[in-house]
């Protein structure tokens, strides 16, 4: 990356490590000269899964979110470990929650879901092929699996039965590759 366009970092503390992510506190001076104090939470990564099955349903999860004090319909994601690639990620993640196994996995995007702050990239993929085997959640995982046609998902979007950003993402793509738009 250009000078120009990259923060030069003057001073860096890390404030916090967690066995998922670190915050940094950095005093940089951004592109133009700013200098500011600026907080970021190094993240590993993400795999999001938006699973079909053979007749067509989508494998969605539901789970409390300490973080917004609710339950939410999501897709099936997870943290990329060390040394895994995304997609090992996302096959690992889908059996872990859901049980189902992907023996087709097609990338549909790579996005930043909150770059104001944090340097997470989410890895979308498209999951088909499923095979049923036994769920493995993680000790602290409490997860409810349904499936539900693309057109009652994207009802439950209009009825803000679902409110995660990742999955109103794969959604959106869904419903664009099923309509053509």
């Amino acid at each position: 990356m250009s000078s120009d366009r990259a923060a030069k970092r003057l001073t860096h503390r890390v404030a916090y490590r967690g066995r998922l992510l670190t915050l940094d506190v950095d005093r940089v001076r951004e592109p133009g000269g700013l200098e500011v104090v600026r907080e970021v939470i190094r993240h590993p990564g993400s795999s999001v899964i938006m699973p079909i099955t053979a007749d067509g349903r989508l494998v969605l999860v539901r789970q409390y979110r300490y973080a917004v004090g609710d339950f939410l319909w999501e897709a099936p994601a997870g943290h990329i470990d060390s040394g895994e690639s995304a997609e090992e990620a996302a096959r690992r993640e889908l059996v872990e929650e859901t049980g189902y196994y992907p023996h087709r996995l097609q990338s549909l995007l790579e996005f930043y879901p909150a770059p104001g702050f944090t340097d997470e990239r989410m890895h979308l993929f498209l999951a088909t092929e499923l095979e049923e085997r036994q769920p493995l959640p993680e000790e602290d995982e409490r997860i409810e699996v349904r499936l539900f046609s693309v057109p009652e998902a994207l009802r439950m979007v209009s009825a803000h039965e679902i409110r995660d950003a990742k999955t109103l993402i794969g959604l959106a793509l869904l419903e664009e590759r099923l309509t053509g738009r």
